[in-house]
């Protein structure tokens, strides 16, 4: 399948306040009584099922072939963590630390013959829905789009991880939003 933005990350909000996706999860997992949660999972957290529907502990145990999209700027729990995209000097070590503990999680998952992983280092979210961030933003030199192809074998490559690496907020050199500002095309 194609996972566009499912990585929550367990980071508790900017200012404390609140319970965060945690908490979120939590309340669902408690209201919908969620019963299938894979068994794999549910025995890494017999004690904490609600981890099975968040998207950092579920993905560990995913076995469906996944082309995994996660934005290490996430905007969609950024905007929800901090309450506006980051801008003070706080907010963005906030933001960073964020992409950080992203790039952790992606680091443990297994790329392979079931999944690749596509993560640059942008400020966005649901970046399969906006033909800019398809076609035309970049990470490791690839577009979204020539990524998943190559996934799916419709080009040539053996590639199964694009994660940009750099320092800064919204750091990545092929985010749309980065290259527009540069004047590149787009």
């Amino acid at each position: 399948g194609l996972l566009d933005s499912p990585l929550w990350v367990d980071l508790p909000p900017f200012h404390g306040k609140g319970s965060g996706f945690r908490g979120q999860c939590q309340g669902v997992f408690a209201f919908a009584q969620v019963a299938h949660l894979g068994e794999e999972c549910v025995q890494a957290h017999p004690q904490e099922q609600w981890k099975c529907i968040m998207g950092e502990y579920r993905m560990p145990h995913l076995r469906t072939p996944h082309f995994l999209v996660a934005s290490q700027f996430d905007s969609f729990q950024l905007n929800e963590n901090v309450g506006h995209r980051p801008s003070t000097l706080a907010e963005r070590a906030y933001a960073e630390e964020f992409a950080a503990r992203t790039r952790d999680v992606l680091g443990k998952l297994r790329a392979g013959d079931r999944g690749a992983i596509y993560s640059w280092a942008c400020f966005d979210h649901a970046t399969t829905l906006e033909d800019h961030a398809f076609e035309a933003g970049l990470c490791m030199g690839d577009s979204l789009h020539h990524a998943l192809l190559q996934f799916l074998g419709d080009v040539e490559g053996d590639r199964r991880a694009w994660i940009d690496e750099c320092e800064g907020f919204a750091c990545g050199p092929g985010c749309p939003e980065r290259r527009l500002s540069l004047g590149a095309a787009a």
